[in-house]
């Protein structure tokens, strides 16, 4: 009786298990005990993650504020947020 080949392979981690049995796996290397200082990068991380997801989602709010206020009539408070805030997200993003 013939054996299927394909019975006898290894399961992968890409293919063949799901998400949770892979993050298991790895668990160990992204949350190493006695690693304080590993630890607290990827909470950093996290949080940066965090950071400018919130960044990208209020940006264009800021650039309709700026819009609007533009159309109140040459005001310099409008023209001052129209050049300072596009810049402080650019640097913001930057950091």
């Amino acid at each position: 009786m013939p054996t299927n080949p394909e019975s006898k392979k290894p399961p992968t981690l890409a293919g063949e298990s799901s998400l949770y049995s892979t993050v298991r796996h790895l668990w160990a290397y992204m949350w190493p005990a006695g690693r304080m200082d590993l630890k607290l990068k990827v909470i950093l991380a996290l949080v940066a993650l965090a950071g400018s997801k919130v960044a990208t989602t209020l940006s264009p709010f800021a650039y309709k504020g700026i819009i609007d206020g533009l159309n109140h009539g040459g005001e310099n408070q409008a023209l001052v947020l129209g050049i300072a805030v596009p810049v402080v997200l650019m640097v913001a993003y930057g950091v």
